[in-house]
């Protein structure tokens, strides 16, 4: 008999985490009526978070750049990425920036656009139909610099014609950007010394983001199919690390969709690196000295969160820290590919925490949210260690307000009363 943590629908289904020292904000509604979405978000070494209102709901429209005020607990524009890129209606948007915001040594913020919009005219979003039309396609990514001193950005220009970057990392002891494309899945180096583009290679099949800076100076990430890659930044060129997600049984979506890696955070040892694989049960380490990489542990709570409404449902992980206690922190939850429901209900995430270096088992916290709104899906996780606090940024459920939102735990706070079971949510959306 499977041992799940709670029953679907039940109380603790709904349960929030405790409140102690949370807060959240959302999205004005004027002037942010087209942003449903996000896939990026990054704390400065400073401490601000800054992510990004992005469209992929047919609104046909330009990404912004928008950083959470803490104290002031409200989102504000950081720059309109449509006043940058001299933007041609009949192209594919610059409708995202994913996975792709870092921090040049000076302080400033750069990230790559990303395509998930239709043009105005195009009755569906179809990078590949239309990227490569003259008139109609994708130019390709931009890269986009913000000044958090003056409050000015300017567009460095397109590196990879004709391609959508998914993800870039700054290499800062080189002084180089590194990016791979959504449809190609090449790895493309950018100097910011001579403004050379060097083509690496292709690592990916296709549809891969993630990359990750390790304390050795390179830079690590994973295919679609699961299989892990690193870029040798001194030689700037991809090797292949010789290790594959594997199959888990009854784990449909790693087993037949997605195995490429979430994200990946340097131990404080600087000795290794965990790593998360979207619906893979397990959670990964790799050793930087002899580059193997093993299981670190189950990611899942017993035998579950909840019973899975169908076969087609997996455990997945967009997210996780480490806090100065080397505790983990991440987001759970269960994503159903194919719907077999005749009701759709609202996603819910689960904040977890683990303590594995003593050897305890994942906690189940409660769902992120607080009672006005409950997070649909977690799409990024930040940690400012020395203020010993923690930011969670929601993919969003709609339109304007209704946008992505931001929560912060005063984690010094939380810890008190974390075991306290929080309200049930009572939001609509669910």
């Amino acid at each position: 008999m499977p041992n799940y943590l709670f029953e679907r629908f039940s109380d603790d289904y709904y349960r929030l985490i405790n409140q102690t020292g949370v807060k959240q904000a959302s999205p004005k509604q004027e002037g942010n009526e087209k942003y449903n979405s996000c896939w990026d978000g990054a704390i400065s070494p400073d401490g601000t978070f800054y992510f990004s209102l992005s469209s992929e709901g047919g609104k046909c429209e330009h990404a912004k750049l928008v950083k959470y005020d803490y104290n002031e607990n409200k989102i504000v524009d950081c720059f309109y990425a449509g006043d940058l890129i001299l933007p041609n209606i009949r192209h594919l948007p610059a409708s995202k920036l994913h996975t792709s915001i870092n921090f040049l040594p000076d302080g400033r913020v750069i990230a790559t656009t990303h395509s998930t919009d239709r043009a105005p005219h195009h009755k569906e979003w179809m990078p590949f139909g239309h990227h490569n039309h003259v008139w109609e396609g994708f130019p390709g990514s931009h890269i986009l610099v913000y000044d958090p001193k003056t409050g000015k950005a300017e567009n460095w220009g397109i590196p990879v014609p004709r391609e959508s970057i998914y993800g870039a990392k700054y290499d800062p002891k080189h002084n180089r950007l590194y990016m791979i494309g959504f449809m190609r899945g090449h790895v493309y180096s950018y100097s910011l010394d001579t403004k050379k583009v060097t083509d690496l290679g292709k690592a990916a099949e296709l549809y891969c983001y993630r990359l990750a800076l390790g304390a050795d100076g390179n830079i690590y990430g994973c295919t679609k199919t699961g299989y892990f890659f690193r870029i040798n930044t001194e030689l700037n060129r991809l090797e292949d690390l010789n290790y594959r997600v594997p199959e888990y049984p009854g784990n449909y979506v790693n087993n037949t969709w997605y195995r490429y890696l979430t994200c990946a955070r340097n131990h404080p040892s600087g000795k290794y690196m965990y790593m998360t694989n979207l619906c893979a049960d397990d959670l990964f380490k790799l050793d930087f000295e002899t580059l193997k990489i093993t299981k670190a542990g189950r990611r899942i709570p017993k035998d579950g969160l909840y019973e899975f409404p169908n076969e087609y449902s997996s455990h997945a992980t967009d997210a996780f820290v480490i806090d100065k206690y080397n505790v983990l922190w991440y987001n759970l939850y269960i994503w159903t590919v194919v719907r077999t429901e005749d009701i759709t209900y609202g996603g819910l995430n689960y904040l977890m925490r683990w303590d594995i270096e003593n050897g305890k088992e994942p906690e189940c916290l409660g769902v992120i949210g607080t009672p006005e709104r409950a997070h649909r899906l977690t799409t990024g996780i930040e940690i400012d260690v020395e203020r010993d606090i923690l930011y969670c940024v929601d993919a969003g459920r709609g339109f304007g307000s209704e946008g992505p939102c931001i929560l912060s735990i005063d984690l010094s706070q939380f810890r008190k009363n974390m075991y306290t079971p929080g309200p049930v949510s009572q939001d609509a959306y669910l």
